[in-house]
């Protein structure tokens, strides 16, 4: 299986309205998807305090209702979080119909906690024309570095590499959730101290 640790130039083209990046002079954007999740999402908020590093947490509806109180910390600690669907639809997969109120019923949960910000994550990085055409309201955030954290066959130390290859402006995917909880207590401390040690600061994404 090859696995594509940077976004592609392709990519890039066929979806060029989409977020792949941003301007910095010396910010790095850490992203986490799919959480909140109990253990892990806290470990992570424990992680990020240690270097005083925010983030923007791409959260699904569902562990939204499920977990609020670890949401409402999330956000005490000033972090970002923003809308990955309510289940985690395949855009590709679905109408846009159910696509969109998938989107909305997250909506909603994040707004019982306050927040409304313009931020949308499609989950698995898949999303169709018509969708994008649909969502003008919102602003669609890529990567150019994926870490396939939730890969248990993935090569930890090549992931890492390429990891600590990101200048500023990069923005980059982690998972909070139990399939990558393993990686990430190797990889999320080592990446966070190298990226500490160079100088980068770890912001929000609506940090400019």
């Amino acid at each position: 299986m090859i696995r594509l640790y940077r976004s592609s130039s392709f990519h890039k083209s066929v979806y060029p309205s989409l977020v792949w990046k941003k301007e910095s002079k010396q910010s790095i954007y850490l992203t986490f998807d799919d959480g909140p999740t109990p253990t892990v999402t806290s470990w992570v908020l424990d992680q990020l305090k240690k270097v005083e590093a925010k983030a923007t947490f791409f959260c699904l509806g569902k562990n939204l209702s499920r977990n609020p109180s670890l949401a409402k910390r999330m956000l005490s600690e000033g972090h970002l979080l923003a809308n990955h669907t309510h289940v985690h639809l395949d855009g590709w997969l679905c109408s846009d119909t159910d696509y969109l109120n998938d989107i909305e019923k997250c909506e909603l949960e994040l707004k019982k906690l306050g927040v409304n910000n313009r931020l949308f994550r499609p989950p698995y990085g898949r999303i169709k024309r018509s969708q994008i055409k649909k969502l003008k309201h919102k602003e669609i955030i890529m990567w150019n570095l994926l870490s396939w954290d939730f890969d248990s066959r993935m090569n930890i130390f090549r992931s890492i590499r390429f990891m600590q290859s990101a200048v500023p402006g990069s923005i980059l995917v982690f998972h909070d959730h139990l399939k990558s909880f393993e990686n990430l207590k190797i990889m999320l401390p080592e990446l966070l101290q190298h990226f500490y040690s160079k100088g980068f600061f770890l912001e929000r994404l609506d940090h400019d």
